[in-house]
């Protein structure tokens, strides 16, 4: 019997990849970097943790602000973003 399914709907049904890039590109001109975009046209690395994208992207842009406060605001930024819509 089952009893519960699990449906992982991003990249399936909604792409919020350009969502996410978004909110860091925000969040690193607050800090007053230009961010640039790697190889697949995002400011992230899709498949790690934003933990790790941050440290990533603190060592690439110089910044000197714990990760923590960085991924909060990201994530009040990427919430507001995703209330505009997302793309099917």
């Amino acid at each position: 019997m089952i009893l519960a399914a699990l449906f992982d709907m991003d990249g399936l049904m909604i792409d919020s990849n350009p969502i996410i890039s978004k909110s860091y590109e925000i969040v690193l001109k607050e800090y007053g970097k230009t961010p640039k975009l790697n190889e697949i046209g995002l400011t992230h690395t899709p498949g790690i943790s934003a933990v790790d994208n941050w440290r990533k992207l603190i060592g690439l842009y110089g910044i000197e602000e714990n990760f923590e406060v960085l991924a909060e605001k990201k994530n009040i930024i990427q919430k507001q973003l995703l209330m505009q819509g997302v793309s099917l």
